[in-house]
């Protein structure tokens, strides 16, 4: 009895063992989908940008990215998917495909996640859903269009003062 105990001890240890080498590998490749070079547009002195991104989970469904749509417009994105681990992670990575597809299209931030969303919504038999603040700077007029879906209000630290503003 006790043979069979330690041997199913060794089991239990060992597929422990694999499951955190795999969540160590997911949390990796999910790093790897965020910018994580710094400055990130070193050849564009005109603005700078940076972000983190500390997962509760060893793996999760929390983004953010940021990428010139043109010359003159960075899009930038923040986003939560519902849920923890795996499944949330991989619908993360879905999201952020469509956001960087469907943002090269030349339409605002509203239109943008409109198709996100619907393509998103298409065969979602898990009912997941994600959260996003999508905002486009024009970078010569500091212009910034944005849409907020669902996510936690936006808000802006101007360099005159201190304290935040909610937008």
């Amino acid at each position: 009895q006790l043979t069979d105990t330690l041997q199913k001890l060794q089991e239990t240890t060992a597929a422990k063992e694999r499951m955190q080498t795999e969540l160590a590998i997911g949390h990796n490749i999910q790093m790897s989908m965020v910018p994580l070079n710094f400055p990130a547009f070193p050849e564009r002195p005109e603005f700078d940008i940076h972000a983190a991104l500390k997962p509760a989970f060893e793996v999760g469904g929390d983004f953010y990215d940021f990428f010139l749509v043109d010359e003159d417009t960075l899009c930038v994105c923040i986003a939560d998917v519902s849920g923890k681990g795996v499944p949330a992670a991989l619908f993360m990575a879905v999201t952020r495909t469509l956001v960087k597809t469907h943002a090269t299209g030349g339409l605002g931030p509203d239109e943008i996640l409109e198709k996100v969303n619907d393509d998103l919504a298409k065969d979602n038999e898990a009912c997941m859903f994600v959260t996003v603040f999508l905002g486009l700077l024009k970078l010569s007029t500091d212009e910034l269009t944005f849409t907020n879906a669902g996510h936690n209000p936006s808000y802006i630290k101007r360099k005159t003062n201190n304290k935040a503003e909610r937008l």
